[in-house]
């Protein structure tokens, strides 16, 4: 369908003898919109592909011989065999980066992310709980002797009432970190199977292939719902969805990147297009990598580390226990000087 298109729209260029005369032919045209779409796609505008199609036919022709001469075109520029190659060599490195970057947002970060959390995440959080805890009291202890500068009678109900109010978004900060415990316990249980990762991971790759709009410019309308419903199911994790998706994607459908005969500056442009998006998704791949949790990932599958780790977490667990201790004394002894009094 796309190339029967694509044929009809060469043969419309060369009938004409201006570009204006094709721009008015293609708007009266049934699929103009359609037409429209899928050269912009492949040709990145109306008069450059108006200039390929003219290419086509050698000068010394008769442009009145056009029409019926649309099949004598100039053999391949052998600069353009070569650059085909290459456009083709970046779009599969484009695949390759996309499909890692996924994997790393989709995949491997949330599972580190699930691994942190169950070898170290409750000895952070019973630390951070003391943490929290001591805050309090140390706030406590401050507002009374504020009080007492002032020559004024500290009420413990207004004070605790106020700390309260204080400490309310550590307590979130607390509750959000007994949820991320959780969420890891549930993530772990539910990691597919050696067979079930292969195959989300391949069907995947072939998607990309067939659907990605960075790979395939000028793709149609249900290209590119087909790919916001794969990327959905990617991101839920469901393999049923993806399996779905394939099968109403129409898989005859030829892939390419451009027709034919493209000229030497259309192939150029796709090659800067295709080196530009790489070097975008390398960045980016690069950015991940270099940021938490990835940058511990050999130290989370290595015993010694997180045993060392957690022994750290819980020598700061002893001390602040320690500091609690002190602290409610200091409460304690001003308790026992009011009733004193």
């Amino acid at each position: 369908m796309k190339g029967n298109l694509i044929g009809k729209l060469i043969k419309t260029a060369l009938a004409c003898t201006s570009f204006k005369e094709f721009k008015d032919g293609l708007a009266a045209m049934r699929d103009c919109k359609k037409a429209e779409s899928l050269i912009t796609g492949e040709f990145f505008s109306l008069e450059e592909f108006y200039q390929w199609t003219r290419n086509l036919v050698p000068p010394s022709e008769d442009r009145r011989e056009q029409g019926s001469s649309s099949s004598k075109a100039m053999d391949i520029h052998p600069d353009v065999v070569i650059l085909r190659e290459e456009c083709d060599t970046l779009r599969s490195r484009l695949e390759e980066l996309i499909v890692e970057i996924n994997e790393l947002v989709h995949g491997v970060i949330p599972n580190l992310r699930a691994l942190y959390e169950l070898k170290i995440g409750s000895a952070e959080y019973e630390l951070f709980s003391l943490q929290c805890r001591n805050a309090w009291r140390r706030r406590k202890l401050s507002l009374i002797q504020a009080c007492l500068n002032r020559g004024e009678e500290p009420e413990l109900k207004t004070l605790e009432a106020s700390l309260e109010k204080e400490f309310s978004e550590w307590e979130e900060r607390l509750e959000q970190k007994l949820e991320e415990i959780e969420k890891a316990r549930e993530h772990m249980k539910s990691l597919w199977s050696e067979k079930e990762a292969r195959d989300f991971k391949a069907l995947y790759r072939k998607l990309v292939r067939l659907l990605h709009p960075d790979v395939n410019p000028g793709q149609g309308e249900k290209e590119k719902l087909l790919w916001h419903r794969m990327q959905t199911a990617y991101e839920r994790g469901d393999l049923e969805e993806m399996r779905l998706v394939e099968v109403l994607l129409d898989r005859d459908s030829p892939i390419c990147l451009l027709p034919e005969k493209s000229g030497l500056d259309t192939w150029k442009a796709m090659r800067e297009r295709l080196a530009a998006q790489c070097a975008r998704a390398s960045g980016e791949i690069r950015r991940q990598r270099s940021s938490w949790p990835c940058t511990i990932e050999k130290e989370l599958f290595s015993e010694k580390w997180v045993r060392e780790k957690n022994a750290a977490l819980r020598e700061q667990i002893r001390k602040e226990k320690e500091y609690g201790r002190t602290l409610d004394r200091l409460l304690s002894q001003w308790c026992e000087a009011e009733c004193h009094e």
